[in-house]
This record gives structure tokens, sequence and C-alpha cells, in this order.
């Protein structure tokens, strides 16, 4: 079934009954709905189906403030939200689910499921309460797949490369009562196919969280959640996983499911079960940070009240934080002021960033800002763009702010760091290392790439420190006023390279001829074991990456 099959010949688009189960997702779940309001498809071809219980938060006022201002847009709206706080036996945190829990799950889907049948929906569209859809024409998008059972892949909220897919089934599940931590999630996931190197629908095992179903294709309708149903069903092989029961009912009636990373579809909170409040809480600020820059939409002002407060900011311990930002990325500031908002960090100082397309050579001839001679590029082999000589500038202009005001250590991001999962925490780790080691350090770089990560030897005594060689990428490092006095001693602007060599150069770690033009070549430069962070996009390994410093000759 094709929805330009549909707008070809005039017919109604195709009836689409949306599931979403609700318990215990206050936190992410006003933009759950905002992003689901905004899908580009007619409301009045969709059926909200929602169900909501057991719920120790605000997630039952959330779903009925959102409903009275949308519920008379779609076509129909089946709703039952359970107010009481009741428990199942064995759910003594709201966020771990016992046997009896799994199973109402699973009747619950199954009931959806049957429900979809009843209404002769032509799609149901299964979204978990915690995912955010960025992409708005999603809907279109996946019946124009022409797939049975297709699924968008989503990015966990760490930004990681797992997606919500498993690509292959262990028989051996069916030995023994089957646990999220028997298979490795993890481990036969693609990292061409996640950073969409690869853009392709692939045939997979199983895909969970945002999945749409074709019910009119031959074959699906004997598809269930209901254990009972399988053909390999027996005491033996007890089984009351809602996603797993799907998938081995598509396997047996020989259904494929497909996940698609055609476009950037969105994000969902990584797995919650049994986590405490304050680890979810931590969890949901960092899928903010993800979603930001892709296409998140603001809360409409009815919801705005049941966001997060924020709390208190704080620079983390150092005397300024820098980020840097060319007036003509408006839409970075923006991404890059509400990542600190939301992660507590500040209040932070804006650099704005010497424009490549700016830099004409009477100003660089003024300035006696010239490329080193001998530099050219180990990857295009072209010398130094105007692009880099820009991005060179600008980290320069922090180094001397950092020495005419005295500051002992600063933290320095460019626009495009996207932060990692217990960026906090890590970075305290490292901070502490520091301290308790009295470690020497000029530069401690907190996300990079290397060609040597395999030679770096320790810090001695520290599991977070290395000494680092050849790195590239300058969007976040820690700079102390030892560091930018030496950086700035060497007067590098009439011989620049570009400025994540410069740090390798400084310390001595560049094996190209470039760095002769440095005396003393004495900089500590040190990185973090982990990386607490990384480009929004890279290059050479992102298809979406985009590049202000590599263009611009």
């Amino acid at each position: 079934m094709n929805v330009d099959n549909f707008l070809s010949c005039n017919s109604p688009l195709p009836l689409i009954q949306i599931v979403l189960l609700v318990r215990n997702k206050a936190p992410v779940l006003p933009y759950t709905l905002t992003h689901l309001y905004e899908l580009l498809y007619p409301r009045d071809r969709i059926i909200l189906y929602v169900r909501a219980d057991h719920c120790h938060d605000r997630s039952v006022d959330i779903l009925e403030e959102w409903l009275h201002h949308v519920d008379r847009e779609y076509y129909k709206t089946d709703i039952v939200l359970d107010r009481s706080e009741r428990k199942f036996q064995g759910d003594d945190n709201p966020r771990i689910y016992s046997t009896q829990s799994h199973k109402h799950v699973v009747q619950l889907k199954e009931a959806a499921l049957n429900n979809a049948r009843e209404n002769d929906a032509d799609f149901v569209f299964f979204l978990d309460a915690d995912v955010v859809i960025t992409f708005p024409d999603l809907l279109n998008h996946l019946i124009r797949q022409n797939k049975s059972i297709v699924g968008p892949l989503m990015n966990l909220g760490d930004y990681s490369h797992k997606g919500n897919y498993w690509p292959e089934f262990e028989e051996y599940v069916w030995r023994k009562p089957w646990t999220r931590d028997v298979l490795d999630l993890g481990r036969y996931n693609n990292f061409d196919f996640a950073y969409r190197n690869i853009q392709t629908c692939m045939a997979v095992f199983l895909v969970h969280s945002c999945v749409l179903i074709n019910l009119k294709e031959i074959g699906v309708k004997t598809l269930t959640f209901d254990y009972r149903r399988l053909q390999k069903s027996n005491d033996d092989h007890h089984l009351d996983d809602d996603m797993l029961i799907f998938a081995l009912s598509a396997q047996e009636n020989h259904i494929p499911m497909y996940i698609c990373n055609l476009e950037r579809y969105g994000v969902f909170l990584p797995p919650t079960v049994g986590q405490s409040d304050q680890k979810m809480e931590q969890e949901f600020k960092y899928l903010l940070v993800n979603v930001v820059d892709l296409q998140m939409s603001l809360l409409p002002g009815y919801l705005t009240k049941y966001e997060e407060q924020t709390k208190a900011l704080d620079k983390l311990g150092f005397d300024e934080i820098y980020y840097i930002n060319l007036d003509r990325r408006p839409e970075r500031r923006k991404t890059m002021e509400f990542k600190f908002k939301i992660l507590n960090i500040g209040p932070v100082l804006r650099v704005p960033a010497f424009d490549g397309r700016n830099l004409n050579e009477s100003f660089l001839s003024e300035k006696n800002i010239k490329a080193e001679e001998n530099y050219k590029s180990k990857f295009t082999k072209l010398p130094l763009t105007r692009g880099e000589i820009g991005c060179f500038l600008s980290h320069y202009h922090v180094w001397q702010n950092v020495v005419s005001k005295r500051y002992q250590k600063v933290l320095v991001f460019e626009d495009d760091f996207i932060f990692f999962n217990n960026f906090r925490f890590e970075l305290n780790k490292i901070l502490d290392d520091v301290r308790w080691l009295s470690v020497d350090w000029d530069i401690i770089s907190l996300s990079r790439l290397s060609l040597n990560y395999d030679i770096e030897e320790k810090v001695e005594g520290s599991e977070m420190l290395v000494e680092a060689y050849t790195s590239h990428w300058t969007v976040a490092y820690m700079l102390s006023y030892a560091g930018a006095n030496k950086l700035i001693a060497q007067q590098p602007l009439s011989k620049i390279i570009p400025v994540d060599l410069y740090f390798s150069a400084m310390a001595d770690k560049l094996s190209m001829e470039s760095k002769l033009s440095y005396e003393p070549r004495n900089l500590r430069f040190l990185a973090s074991t982990k990386f607490l962070g990384r480009p929004v996009f890279i290059e050479n390994v992102d298809s979406s990456f985009i590049s202000d410093t590599a263009h611009y000759p």
C-alpha cells in the first residue's frame, strides 16, 4: 500500500491507528506528544489509542491536558487513563517490571492490535512514550517503504550508535526464562548503518519502540503479542516480553521486519528498567540535549508547566567556559545555549568565530597572518583553507583572553559539540585525578580522533588520562593558564597549521615537517581515556557532516 497511489487517485489516505501506552514517563512525555501532534499526516485519518496506568508521576495529568487541546482534531480517539496508583506485586520501583507487569503490557498490546483490526485501520503504529520523533513526515515515509513491518532507526538519548532493533536472535533464549540482559543488544549493530554511511531499509529480527504494521498485508492477520498463540509455545518455553513475542510471531509467519535509516528520525530514552528518579532525570536531560541537534519543536504553552525545572547553573569548577560560534550559525548558538541550560552549565561566554568566508587577502596581509609554508593536508594534499585559518584565529582569541584574565583553568567548546551521558560525572573524575595526582597539564582533550590510541601511555596512577599523540578535533578541551601562554608565545599567526595539529606539534607528537616551525615543543597535551562527547556529525563517518573549516579555500 503506497501513499502516493492514494494521492494520485484522490482516494482517502490510509487510516492509521497510533497506539501509545504510558507508564511513568512524565519527564519526556510532553516532548513525545508535541512531536506526535506535529506529524505531517492528516489527523482526520488517525485514530489515537492511548492507555495509561500504574503511573506514580504526572503522566496522566500531561495526557489529559494534551488530549483536551487536540483530541477533536483526530478521526477517533480511544482513551483510557487510570489514575489509581496501584502496583503489581513485585513492582517496588515504578520502573522495575515484574512478570505480572510484563504480562499486562502484552495484554495491552494484543488488545490494541485487535482493536486496530476491528476499526478496519490500514496501519497500526506502535509508539513508545519515550520516543521523540523529529522527522515530521515519518508516517508517509514509512508507508512509502511498502513493507509489512517497518520502523525508523532511532538513536539512544546518549547518541551512541545503538538503535531500536536487534539484527539477530539467539536460539538459546528459548531454553530459560528470558531477561533483557540475555542478548548483547549492541553486539551486532552496524557502524555504517547507524551513522547512515549506508542508507537503506535492512531486514532484522526485531524492531521496537516505533513500528508501523500494514494490517492489509497477507499474513499479518495472524500476528500476535500473545505468547500462547505462538507455534513454539509450551510450558517449558515461557516468554512474557511483548517485543520478543511479536518478533517470533512475525518470524513464524514469514513476515520480515525492516529498520530504515534513510533520514534522521529522532531519539529514544535508554532502557529505564530499575532506574532511580535521579538516573532517569539524567537520561532525559541527555535525550533533550541530543534532540535539539535534530529538529526539536518547542512545547505548546499549555505543556510548558510540565517541563523539568532548571537548577542553578555552575561552571564545573572552571574559571571560565567558552564556546566558539560563527555569527552565521545562529541555530548552533541556540542549540548550544539550550544544552548548557539543560545540563545546568554556566554562565558561559560566547566567542564570535572568525569566518573563513570573510578573511580577505588585505586583512591577512595587514595582520601578517599566513599558513605554515610546508603544510599540506595529509588527507587532501591541499594547503590550509580559509576556514581552517578562521578556526585557528577563533581559538587564538580564546587563548589571549585566558592569559589577559589570568584564568588558571578554562573549558573550551566548539558549537557542534554533543554531550555524552555522564559528561559531568566523567569530567569530575578527570578533575579529581588532576588534583589528587598533582598532574602537570596544559591541555586535556575531552573528545578527539587519533590513529595512535593503542600506543598512548596512561598518566601514572590515572585511569582517566593518557599522553595524547597526533589528534584531531578541538570540539572540547580543558586549557590551563600555562598552556595558553605556551600556545601564544610561539607567535603562531605567521605559521598557522590546523589548530588540532598545532596542539600535537607543540607536544612534539606530530609526525609532519610543519612541527619544526615551533620551538620549544613542550606542551603537556593529555586526553581523556573516554569520549565525553563528539561533533554532532563526523567527517568521513557521518553522511550529514557539514564543515565550516574544510571549505572556503
